[in-house]
């Protein structure tokens, strides 16, 4: 296998990549279906589960000699450079494409459907889990404009906003301590406008207003911002920000 790569590398490599994609295409939908909200771990689960039946099939075809000896090959060196790919795929996602997906603009919700109360639903599960007490779609990587909230201590008042669009009613600031499930374990102060009014859809698509105030609308103000590619370290000074960032790169490391 190895001399068959060295024969024709960049055969093996298309066929490789073409592996990836076609599993990832084939098996991220089953792994959503299964649960998965964040497309970081479907993603996980979809390669892991590929490698295991890439892996099988492969012994299988060698056991029982169903394929010519070049194309059991090609097979095994497409499927080896395949399986040793997947790994700096998972670190090249967590590491560069989610943290920008994370702060990507999002897009309105044309059509409140089954498919998106479902994303609802798997949203609030995602906040409570954490816990916290707000999560937007960025968040979870769907770029819509659709925002959970519940600030209660149990989980009894859950809000939905679809397509929510606030304006300030005073000048009068508020401080409040922020944290961010995209920044965890980190918290600062926080100026914001200390009242403002929401405009947004149901989790059945009808309109309504409401007017906040306080903690409340932190939580509007800082959840919409993630909508708009905004976190709550951007209000933060240089100083700040580049703190938290060293610290979350050290904690990456360690991780890793």
């Amino acid at each position: 296998d190895l001399g068959l790569f060295l024969r024709s590398p960049l055969l093996v490599l298309a066929l490789a990549l073409g592996a990836v994609a076609l599993k990832i295409a084939l098996l991220y939908p089953i792994a959503r279906f299964f649960g998965f909200c964040a497309p970081a771990d479907a993603l996980v689960f979809a390669l892991g589960l590929s490698q295991v039946g890439e892996f099988a099939f492969v012994l299988f075809a060698a056991a029982g000699q169903i394929l010519p000896r070049d194309t059991l090959s090609l097979l095994n060196a497409t499927v080896a450079v395949s399986m040793l790919a997947t790994p700096f795929l998972m670190i090249l996602y967590e590491r560069v494409l989610a943290p920008r997906l994370a702060r990507g603009k999002t897009r309105p919700v044309d059509v409140v459907d089954d498919g998106i109360r479902q994303l609802i639903d798997d949203m609030f599960e995602t906040m409570y889990d954490a816990p916290g007490i707000g999560l937007a779609a960025t968040q979870v990587n769907v770029h819509k404009r659709i925002v959970v909230m519940d600030l209660s201590e149990d989980k009894t008042e859950p809000r939905v906003f679809i397509n929510p669009e606030f304006e300030f009613l005073t000048d009068e600031m508020e401080q409040y301590q922020e944290g961010c499930l995209s920044v965890p374990g980190f918290y600062e102060n926080v100026d914001r406008p200390q009242k403002v009014k929401i405009k947004a859809l149901d989790r059945d698509g009808q309109p309504y207003e409401l007017t906040a105030e306080g903690l409340l609308a932190v939580c509007i103000q800082h959840e919409c911002d993630h909508l708009n590619g905004k976190l709550f370290v951007d209000y933060l000074s240089n100083i700040k920000r580049d703190r938290i960032k060293k610290k979350l790169e050290k904690l990456h490391r360690q991780q890793a």
